[in-house]
């Protein structure tokens, strides 16, 4: 049976994992739960890691005090900042230096070396299931395919359309066909910033 302070270390553990900061020595996790002595904390690990409930990843050396502890099945997790706001309709400014928020994601689900998020306005793309006041994860990415869903800036501004390269001109369109495609050249100096790899939807604001 699990103590109450099996439970507490399995609190700490989950808490810190869930923000992509999994423990790394059983050092850390005497200081996370604000103890003083650790030569309990051993222990406590080794009877979460028997009934299953953590996983303990030790190094080539076998050297536990440099091991990662994390819950056992959680999914691996990456924080993802939440920079602004971008247009799904009428361009509006991107406010992409400003950072709103931190936010988990499982790994799986942002991968690429620079991800980030921002948040939709607009009903231009409702037609990809992308509606007002969601969240598109944005992999940082200058070249994404034709026909992709990116993020892209005009001056200091930002919209949210699928991109299409053509005579030396961005075509951005719309998934939804109440916005007409926008087309700009090299004097306007279009700069496609990433492309959209997923939509992240609150059902309560």
């Amino acid at each position: 049976m699990t103590s109450s302070t099996e439970l507490r270390a399995l609190e700490v553990i989950t808490a810190r994992a869930e923000r992509g900061e999994p423990l790394s020595s059983y050092a850390e996790l005497a200081a996370a739960m604000g103890l003083s002595s650790r030569s309990r904390i051993g222990a406590l690990v080794a009877g979460l890691e028997k009934e299953g409930l953590v996983e303990v990843r030790r190094t080539a050396s076998g050297r536990v005090r440099t091991a990662t502890i994390r819950p056992a099945g959680l999914r691996p997790s990456r924080t993802v900042p939440v920079l602004g706001r971008v247009a799904a309709g009428v361009p509006i400014l991107a406010q992409t230096d400003d950072l709103v928020d931190l936010v988990s994601l499982p790994a799986d689900r942002a991968r690429g070396r620079e991800v980030y998020m921002l948040e939709v306005k607009g009903e231009s793309m409702t037609g990809d299931g992308i509606l007002d006041g969601d969240h598109v994860v944005v992999e940082v990415n200058p070249r994404p395919a034709p026909g992709e869903i990116a993020v892209v800036l005009i001056g200091e501004e930002a919209t949210v359309k699928h991109v299409y390269y053509e005579r030396g001109a961005l075509r951005l369109k719309s998934s939804n066909p109440a916005f007409p495609d926008l087309v700009y050249g090299p004097a306007d100096n279009p700069v496609v910033q990433g492309r959209v790899i997923g939509v992240v939807r609150w059902l309560s604001r």
